[in-house]
Protein backbone atom coordinates (compact mmCIF):
# COMPACT_ATOMS: atom_id res chain seq x y z
CA UNK A 1 0.00 0.00 0.00
CA UNK A 2 1.14 3.49 -0.68
CA UNK A 3 -0.11 6.38 1.43
CA UNK A 4 0.37 10.07 0.88
CA UNK A 5 -1.69 12.15 3.25
CA UNK A 6 -1.05 15.40 5.10
CA UNK A 7 0.75 13.60 7.93
CA UNK A 8 2.84 11.56 5.49
CA UNK A 9 3.59 14.21 2.86
CA UNK A 10 6.79 13.35 1.06
CA UNK A 11 6.84 9.83 2.53
CA UNK A 12 5.43 6.54 1.39
CA UNK A 13 5.49 3.07 2.81
CA UNK A 14 4.25 -0.44 2.37
CA UNK A 15 3.51 -2.97 5.09
CA UNK A 16 7.22 -3.53 5.82
CA UNK A 17 9.13 -0.38 4.87
CA UNK A 18 8.96 3.35 5.37
CA UNK A 19 10.56 5.43 2.64
CA UNK A 20 11.30 9.08 3.33
CA UNK A 21 13.50 9.77 0.34
CA UNK A 22 16.54 10.01 2.62
CA UNK A 23 16.61 6.73 4.47
CA UNK A 24 14.74 3.46 4.58
CA UNK A 25 13.52 1.89 7.79
CA UNK A 26 13.10 -1.87 7.51
CA UNK A 27 11.30 -3.98 10.01
CA UNK A 28 13.24 -6.79 11.68
CA UNK A 29 11.81 -10.27 12.11
CA UNK A 30 12.81 -13.30 14.18
CA UNK A 31 11.12 -16.64 13.61
CA UNK A 32 11.23 -19.29 16.33
CA UNK A 33 11.41 -22.05 13.73
CA UNK A 34 14.66 -20.50 12.42
CA UNK A 35 16.13 -21.30 15.84
CA UNK A 36 15.06 -24.95 15.69
CA UNK A 37 11.90 -24.51 17.77
CA UNK A 38 8.62 -26.17 16.83
CA UNK A 39 6.86 -22.82 17.17
CA UNK A 40 5.13 -20.67 14.53
CA UNK A 41 5.80 -17.39 16.39
CA UNK A 42 7.29 -14.53 14.37
CA UNK A 43 8.42 -11.48 16.33
CA UNK A 44 8.69 -8.15 14.50
CA UNK A 45 10.05 -4.75 15.51
CA UNK A 46 11.71 -1.71 13.99
CA UNK A 47 15.06 -2.19 15.76
CA UNK A 48 17.15 -5.14 16.87
CA UNK A 49 16.94 -3.93 20.47
CA UNK A 50 13.13 -3.84 20.40
CA UNK A 51 13.03 -7.21 18.68
CA UNK A 52 15.28 -8.84 21.28
CA UNK A 53 13.08 -7.52 24.11
CA UNK A 54 9.94 -8.91 22.48
CA UNK A 55 11.67 -12.21 21.70
CA UNK A 56 12.86 -12.49 25.32
CA UNK A 57 9.29 -11.98 26.55
CA UNK A 58 8.04 -14.67 24.16
CA UNK A 59 10.85 -17.10 25.09
CA UNK A 60 10.10 -16.79 28.78
CA UNK A 61 6.30 -16.81 28.53
CA UNK A 62 5.84 -19.52 25.89
CA UNK A 63 9.01 -21.62 26.17
CA UNK A 64 10.08 -21.15 29.80
CA UNK A 65 13.49 -19.86 28.67
CA UNK A 66 14.90 -16.98 30.69
CA UNK A 67 16.84 -14.53 28.52
CA UNK A 68 18.97 -13.61 31.53
CA UNK A 69 20.27 -17.18 31.62
CA UNK A 70 21.24 -17.42 27.93
CA UNK A 71 24.96 -17.92 27.32
CA UNK A 72 26.61 -15.48 24.88
CA UNK A 73 26.88 -18.19 22.21
CA UNK A 74 23.08 -18.68 22.16
CA UNK A 75 22.47 -14.92 22.11
CA UNK A 76 24.80 -14.70 19.10
CA UNK A 77 22.80 -17.46 17.39
CA UNK A 78 19.55 -15.57 18.09
CA UNK A 79 21.00 -12.33 16.70
CA UNK A 80 22.21 -14.10 13.55
CA UNK A 81 18.66 -15.38 12.94
CA UNK A 82 17.24 -11.83 12.80
CA UNK A 83 16.28 -10.86 9.27
CA UNK A 84 15.32 -7.58 7.60
CA UNK A 85 11.92 -7.50 5.97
Amino acid sequence: MIFDGPELRGEWYDSRHIFTGEETSMAKVLRCRDLGMDCPKEVRAETEEQLLLLAAEHAEKDHGISAAMLPPSILAMVKSAIKDE
